[in-house]
């Protein structure tokens, strides 16, 4: 089922390929009617043809044509796209981001990546290692399997024991705080070295194929984090149920927890890189330029989203929370 629908995700991805260069010609042919056309009466004024049409008349009328069929393939091309993502392609982790809507959130959550600690939440979380990276491999498939982002599970077994061979730190397992021997979701961030991040972010790479030489090992080979998945389990989700609130509020606080301790700054003088960020999901892109301060960027990923840009997180106005207290609650 994976296979099929990747294909299909991979079809809809060369048809707006195929949508845009057709629309490349559609707009030369535009152009060049109305100059075929004017050309062709003055040439037919002055030396009238006894034969009927002219050569560029006829070329005019070609054109014309052209121009209608493209209209017409154009239009279907956009439909068979826009039919497809809305509603046959399964929306990345919509069990989530549906809490993103509610204003109690909205106003705890705001500027979630400048603030360094999780104020009165206490994160039950785990860095996964080589004895549980399948499980939550297994999550990662699960969630993103029939999106923009899937990944076959065997090519994503591989990266991501890969990826925390390079650097312990990528993944981190969010438990359930009543119950701290259950997972509720995961986070991944994935430090990349000045070269990954150029290949990023000129679109070289998709989220699927960054390989793990690219990853950074430290705070001083990292020119930039990216905020590369995160996913609350359904049973948790906003979406079943408004008493889910807390867990969504938990749930990204223990993001932010990830982040921060990713590279905590042990120093005023220390600067923490630049998270980078992309999504399909409208309402998250909304929330990250209102509340959490990232701006667009000139660049497009691999997978075809525009990516957003934090300049400067965990540099509140105020001094931060020593580091030694942000270790709450890590096994």
């Amino acid at each position: 089922m994976f296979v099929l629908r990747n294909e299909i995700n991979e079809g809809i991805r060369w048809l707006e390929e195929q949508t845009h260069r057709l629309a490349a010609v559609l707009v030369v042919c535009l152009l060049l009617t109305p100059i075929i056309g004017h050309l062709a009466n003055s040439i037919h004024r002055g030396k009238p043809d006894p034969t009927g049409e002219s050569s560029l008349q006829k070329l005019t009328e070609v054109l014309h044509q052209v121009v209608n069929a493209a209209d017409v393939v154009i239009a279907m091309l956009l439909a068979i796209a826009l039919i497809y993502r809305h509603f046959l392609m399964r929306r990345d982790n919509v069990e989530w981001s549906g809490a993103l809507n509610d204003r109690e959130l909205q106003e705890a959550l705001k500027g979630l990546f400048q603030r360094s600690d999780a104020d009165s939440i206490t994160p039950i979380v785990k860095y996964s290692d080589s004895t549980d990276i399948d499980e939550l491999s297994e999550m990662n498939y699960e969630a993103f399997k029939d999106g923009r982002f899937g990944i076959s599970k065997e090519k994503l077994l591989k990266r991501n024991r890969r990826y925390i061979a390079k650097n312990p730190r990528v993944f981190l397992f969010i438990n359930n705080p009543f119950a701290p021997d259950k997972h509720l979701g995961y986070s991944a961030m994935v430090p990349l070295t000045v070269e990954g991040l150029e290949c990023y972010l000129d679109g070289a790479l998709k989220d699927a194929d960054i390989p793990s030489a690219l990853v950074a090992e430290n705070q001083e080979q990292t020119a930039g984090v990216l905020v590369f998945a995160m996913h609350l389990l359904p049973a948790y989700s906003f979406v079943k149920s408004a008493a889910a609130r807390d867990f969504s509020l938990y749930f990204l606080a223990c993001i932010r927890h990830h982040a921060w301790s990713l590279f905590s700054p042990t120093g005023p003088g220390e600067a923490y890189p630049p998270l980078f960020v992309q999504t399909g999901v409208t309402s998250l892109r909304n929330r990250m330029f209102t509340d959490w301060n990232f701006k667009p960027t000139d660049y497009v990923s691999g997978d075809g989203c525009t990516i957003l840009k934090l300049e400067k997180p965990f540099r509140p106005a105020t001094a931060p929370v020593p580091p030694g207290s942000l270790d709450r609650g890590m096994d």
